[in-house]
């Protein structure tokens, strides 16, 4: 994820610039106005003196600032300026493994809080997790990826079989919700121990033993990742272009191309965001029903 953050924040870092450019060469002229106001002298003869050099300067701060955000955003979500107790050199591949184990432990703990609940509320938690579960397949799918150094195409391969037979156990568990939710329910939130277990300890290509695999059929799956991303990326043009044509106003200009890119990721991504907020409060020790 952290590459998308990457991504998203150039593009408003682009977005940002023109209006930043407009409102600095017009505000560094009232600054000035109103300096000469209040000292009761006249500053238009010095303005060519003045007033460039400081629209030069609070430019290029403006500048250093946006370049700060853009690059300590995704660091911030990314994890890495955490200063708490670094004894070691931090591992990249190491905490994307821990991150990923966290959803799978969060979805657990609601499996067995699902069972503990009377018949009347275990239907709805029932259903709850079994569509959390199923936004889990994205990252199963995808635990391979980071996990090898080279290209080799027949261990990817391997990888992606393996990761594909895990998502069809997990939907057989699932189905079995429906038929006896108490057991459905306990075998769910094991198999998702287990994984979270295997990809803590980088096991990506054994996160369900071989005889829990033997005879599943791997799941048929298309990757949309890319196509979304492209969508979300082409959308943020189109609407900078179109802003632009239609003569937006330089202050509105990134709040309307914003606006247009967040609408379009909600559209795109709108069934992970709940996800988001279920691993942080994880993290907090909180858990919602």
């Amino acid at each position: 994820m952290a590459w998308r953050m990457w991504i998203y924040g150039f593009v408003v870092c682009v977005a940002t610039l023109v209006p930043a450019a407009e409102l600095v060469n017009t505000g560094h002229r009232s600054v000035l106005s109103e300096w000469g106001r209040l000292l009761g002298t006249q500053v238009a003869g010095a303005y060519e003196e003045i007033g460039t050099p400081v629209a030069y300067a609070a430019y290029v701060l403006f500048i250093a600032f946006i370049g700060s955000v853009w690059v300590g955003l995704p660091l911030l979500f990314a994890g890495l300026p955490n200063w708490r107790g670094r004894l070691r050199p931090r591992s990249w591949t190491r905490e994307r493994q821990l991150r990923r184990v966290v959803p799978f432990l969060a979805v657990a703990a609601q499996a067995g809080s699902a069972i503990t609940q009377t018949r009347g509320g275990r239907s709805s938690a029932a259903h709850r997790v079994a569509a959390r579960t199923q936004r889990l397949e994205i990252e199963i799918l995808g635990a391979w990826r980071g996990a090898m150094p080279g290209r080799n195409r027949n261990r990817r391969r391997t990888l992606q079989v393996h990761a594909r037979q895990v998502v069809s156990v997990l939907r057989m568990a699932t189905h079995r919700i429906d038929q006896s939710p108490e057991d459905g329910l306990r075998e769910l939130g094991l198999l998702l121990l287990q994984i979270a277990e295997r990809q803590a300890e980088g096991r990506v290509g054994a996160l369900l033993d071989e005889e829990q695999l033997a005879g599943i059929e791997p799941v048929t799956v298309r990757d949309w990742e890319r196509l979304k991303l492209v969508v979300l990326l082409g959308i943020c043009a189109m609407s900078a272009v179109g802003a632009h044509a239609l003569d937006v106003p330089g202050a509105l200009l990134p709040y309307a191309v914003g606006g247009a890119g967040l609408a379009t990721a909600l559209l795109v991504y709108g069934s992970r965001a709940r996800d988001g907020l279920d691993i942080i409060d994880s993290l907090r020790g909180i858990q919602r029903p």
